[in-house]
């Protein structure tokens, strides 16, 4: 009788309470996490499934989720037609096969990456001062942006309407990732938290679409394949490859993810990486004096070259054009996600970017 109900599937059940306590001890014992799984169990895993995945010219992950969805469906249809003839036994073998896939899902992502979110938070291992964001600071590391930008400013390529691109395109920029973080791997502090596996980056090819969402890159664990939306705007890619790259080296919160990307960048020979980070951190710190004086960002903004500036204004305008229900959609499903995951301020990590900015400065001053 159990059988034919399919309660077998019990026993793939039993993975959803092991995935609760592994989640739950976790998030209690950072600093285990960090030493056990952060740097050691998962460096392993991803040391040997990543390169499998490299070698692909296309997204496995893509085609991975466009499959599930085409039989999600199929199965929908399929129980749709066949409701009258269903019996309540055959119903209730079938939510344990959902169930059961459902299990094993969370499972693997939690074993093969996401327990990375409860590890030691990264402004600890990296010895920074973590207190209150002043203004002063912040229009400090502002300014040292907006600098950083109009250094690069001329050594740049222009298209004819006057904003930024780089030759050869994302396939030709997303080769360049790995230079960064090898370099980034010498520094002595954040160095240790970097491992060495290497990053291949995919475009993903329905972006167009991607960008009416309002998501610029998706990692997937279960094939460490860093995914890029290639629609956006030139000087936002590499940043974003960045990003994403940063999710493979095990740096799941959003804030950290974005701070170990503009490492990475500006340690990166190519200007464009290195003008990609500085204009990626000047977003964010101008949202966020934007919010605290208002007078103090326009005398900020002003100071940038016009040719950056440029540069966020089409960007304002790609942003503005995919506004929409399902960009906002979309927002809260990733609010909810993280959430999910222990970043309790959902989207808003995202911009606690600036904290660790602030931090670094303060950090940096105070040696």
């Amino acid at each position: 009788m159990f059988k034919r109900l399919g309660l077998r599937y019990i026993w793939v059940l039993l993975l959803l309470p092991v995935t609760i306590l592994l989640q739950w001890l976790c998030s209690n014992y950072p600093q285990f996490t960090e030493n056990i799984y952060s740097r050691g169990i998962f460096p392993l895993l991803s040391g040997i499934i990543a390169p499998v995945f490299g070698l692909l010219t296309f997204s496995m992950a893509e085609l991975i989720v466009v499959l599930l969805a085409v039989l999600l469906i199929v199965y929908i249809i399929r129980g749709i037609l066949h409701f009258r003839r269903i019996r309540f036994r055959g119903i209730i073998r079938g939510a344990l096969k959902l169930a059961a896939i459902a299990a094993t899902a969370l499972f693997l992502f939690n074993i093969m990456w996401g327990l990375n979110y409860y590890r030691e938070p990264l402004y600890k291992n990296l010895g920074y001062v973590n207190g209150d964001v002043n203004k002063a600071d912040l229009a400090a590391v502002t300014g040292e942006e907006v600098a950083a930008i109009n250094k690069l400013s001329p050594l740049l390529l222009y298209d004819k309407a006057g904003v930024t691109y780089y030759e050869g395109g994302f396939t030709a920029m997303r080769k360049e990732v790995n230079v960064g973080y090898t370099l980034l791997r010498s520094d002595k502090i954040v160095g240790t938290l970097i491992d060495n596996v290497k990053s291949s980056p995919k475009g993903v090819i329905p972006s167009q679409l991607m960008s009416y969402t309002g998501i610029e890159g998706i990692f997937i664990p279960f094939t460490y394949e860093p995914s890029i939306n290639t629609d956006c705007p030139d000087f936002v890619l590499p940043f974003n490859i960045s990003h994403e790259t940063a999710h493979l080296k095990g740096f799941a919160r959003e804030d950290e993810a974005n701070f170990i990307a503009y490492l990475a960048s500006c340690q990166n020979p190519d200007k464009y990486y290195q003008y990609s980070g500085h204009m990626s951190a000047l977003m964010y710190l101008s949202n966020a004096l934007y919010a605290t004086d208002q007078n103090l960002w326009k005398q900020e903004f002003a100071q940038l070259d016009k040719r950056a500036a440029a540069d966020f204004n089409n960007y304002n305008d790609f942003l503005t054009k995919h506004q929409g229900k399902v960009s906002d959609a979309a927002e809260k499903i990733n609010d909810n996600y993280l959430k999910s995951q222990g970043q309790t301020q959902g989207v808003i990590s995202y911009d606690m970017f600036v904290n660790l900015l602030v931090s670094r400065f303060a950090t940096q001053r105070a040696r």
